[in-house]
């Protein structure tokens, strides 16, 4: 593509070599699916800096919507990206934010 900077001292095959391990490492580390609220939801797991009202926070918005997109352009790669996408956009309808039921609200919290 023009005008996108890539290293050229790597082969394609190594540069595709590259993102799938760290995909792979990147959902061992941080894409889960066990909460105990929302069976078959996904998320990924990150730190909040707010006050989840008592919750357990496991995540944010932020981290889902990257998920998203990241499981989108690893389709080709990941048979099983469907169903985690699947899995993401479901969590992300269920925590609806307060102030617009057409967003995700901030956090992805299980129960208390």
């Amino acid at each position: 593509y023009a005008g996108v900077i890539k290293p050229n001292h790597v082969t394609q095959e190594s540069l595709n070599a590259s993102v799938r391990s760290y995909y792979d490492n990147w959902k061992k580390k941080y894409l889960k699916n066990d909460l105990s609220s929302l069976p078959g939801g996904y998320y990924v797991k990150g730190e909040i800096t707010g006050d989840a009202d008592g919750f357990k926070p496991l995540g944010t918005s932020e981290g889902q919507g990257y998920g998203m997109i990241i499981t989108v352009l690893m389709a080709g790669y990941d048979s099983n990206a469907q169903k985690i996408y699947d899995g993401l956009f479901k969590t992300a309808r269920t925590f609806k934010s307060s102030q617009n039921p057409n967003l995700m609200g901030w956090v992805v919290a299980d129960s208390k």
